[in-house]
Order: C-alpha cells, then structure tokens, then sequence
C-alpha cells in the first residue's frame, strides 16, 4: 500500500520507412502501464497556472539482459518523460566504480504530426489528493492510522490478559503471631490444606484468601473496547450504524469518511475520474475526438452506501 499507483498510456514505436500498408497490418495502439510509486524517482511540476502541469517523470525499471552464452542479468532502465519527447538511458558502472547513465533511445511523441502536450500518465491516489507528497507532509501509506491503532490494539491485549492471570492468583493472608513459648517443631500447630501444602496457623490466629478487586482489570478493559470501537469506526462507519454512527451528525460522518477517504463514493469517483484521465490519454495518442461516445457514466446510487443498519 503505497498510497497510489500511476497508469500510463503509452504507444509501440513504429519503425521509419513502413508503408501505409504495413502500417494498417501492424496496427499499432495504445497500451496501459502500470507505475508504482516506488518506481517513480524524479518529477517536476510547472508552477505558472491555475492548474499545475507534469513537464517531467523520471521512471526507473529492471530489464534482463543477455551476461554470457547461457545467462542473463538484471540492469537498471530510466525512462525520462517530457511533454512530446521519451528518452531511455540505461545505468553503466564504469571500471573506478563510478556510474553512468548512456542514452540508448530517444523518441518524439507525436500523433499526427503534432508533438503531445502532456505526459500520458493518470496518477490514482488511495489515500491522499497529492500523489507525491512533500517534505512537509510526506506521503503515507493507506490507512496508517488504523495500523497503528492495531498494534497498539495488540499491544493492550497482550498486557491485559497477562495482568488479568497475576490478579487472578489468590493471596493467602495469615493473621496472629506465635508466642515465645510455641516452638512449631516440638508443639502441633493448627494447619490449614490449601491444595499440597499446608499452612500453619497460630493459636488464636486466621487464615484468609485475598482476591483482587478487579477495578483495574475493568477499566483496562474499557480501554481496549474504547480503542477497537474508535477502529471500528474509522474504517466501517460508512456502512453500518452498529458502531454509533446512527448518533453522527452528517458533516461527522464526512468527516470520518474524509480521514481514510474509504467511503464506497469517494473511492468510486475516484475510480471514475481516473478513468476519464486515462481514456482520455488513450483517444491523445489516437487522435480521436472525446465526444460523447466515449464517455462513461456510473449511477450516482453505486457510489453511495447507507449508514442506516435497516
């Protein structure tokens, strides 16, 4: 879970001097990649603009390559994107140890002539608006806070149910003193059997259990329910009113929804926006017109789910 995925629409490269009917047979078209975060080392936005604008994406990936007659090995490729232009360098280890990146591609990305305006790349967060982070806010992964809140859910358990077998065991309270004159070892003394053993009890004396109270062990537990009922409310509030969320207000529950973004409708207008980004990536490298026979439509129902438990 690292927060997003990119999908990028990208074209085969088509070798020069084919004729128009080669190319009808070879029948080029676009193709879906998929990015992972991790893959993605370097970007740069425009600053200029409403809206800022992706001008450069650095992708790396590993490639096997040919290492001898019968072996292969793995070596570093980076893809360098900008509007209009690719470029392929591969990553070389010189004899001092030192590394270099040697362009072995290059290619305009064009459709029609005409150079393409942008990087074909939709970026599809899971948990955040701002796929890449920054120093500021550093991007995380996918519901941390309820991860973390588990471990400490685990944590708490573990230690409340060691605690609840040391308080568990019975103390023994023997009341009276021995006189000066009782020597145990020459003159019987009264004993109790508790299980194997047995206790001696003076004259005039006691014996009695001590159990604890379990005020402490009660309100540890109210703890741990406090602590699963908050997890259970960050993540299943939006479909069931059985963890209070029939008592939420309706900016409450957005609210709680906004936090994980886990509500079936963001995530569906998530879905059917990054749809939109990438068939429309599809149809910049075909050269077709977006018109209304392209488009797609979810109904408004799909997206939203009750927190009414009837």
């Amino acid at each position: 879970m690292d927060g997003f995925v990119g999908v990028l629409v990208d074209y085969p490269s088509i070798p020069e001097g084919l004729s128009i009917a080669d190319l009808r047979q070879l029948n080029p078209r676009p193709y879906l990649v998929k990015v992972s975060r991790r893959s993605i080392v370097n970007w740069r936005f425009s600053d200029g603009g409403n809206q800022p604008r992706l001008e450069l994406l650095v992708i790396k990936h590993f490639v096997n390559v040919p290492s001898g007659r019968f072996s292969t090995k793995q070596e570093a490729r980076y893809w360098v994107l900008r509007p209009g232009l690719k470029e392929v360098y591969a990553e070389e280890v010189t004899e001092k140890q030192s590394i270099v990146w040697r362009l072995i591609e290059r290619s305009e990305l064009t459709v029609n002539g005409l150079p393409l305006t942008r990087i074909p790349i939709t970026f599809y967060p899971l948990d955040t608006i701002n796929p890449f982070g920054t120093a500021e806010e550093p991007l995380e992964p996918s519901l941390l806070d309820v991860a973390l809140a588990n471990f400490a859910l685990y944590n708490r358990q573990s230690e409340h149910d060691w605690n609840l077998h040391i308080t568990s065991l019975v103390v023994w309270l023997r009341k009276g003193l021995l006189r000066p004159g009782d020597d145990p070892r020459n003159t019987p003394m009264p004993a109790l059997r508790i299980g194997n053993s047995a206790v001696d009890v003076p004259p005039d004396g006691d014996l009695q259990a001590i159990e604890t109270s379990g005020a402490a062990a009660e309100s540890r537990r109210n703890r741990i329910e406090d602590l699963r009922l908050s997890i259970m409310q960050r993540t299943l509030s939006f479909l069931s009113s059985q963890f209070g969320s029939s008592q939420m207000t309706e900016d409450e529950v957005q609210i709680r929804s906004l936090q994980t973004l886990s509500t079936l409708e963001e995530m569906g207008l998530q879905k059917q926006n990054a749809f939109g980004n990438i068939l429309s990536d599809w149809l910049l490298w075909t050269g077709e017109d977006a018109n209304d026979n392209y488009g797609i439509e979810f109904p408004q129902k799909c997206f939203t789910a009750s927190t009414d438990s009837g």
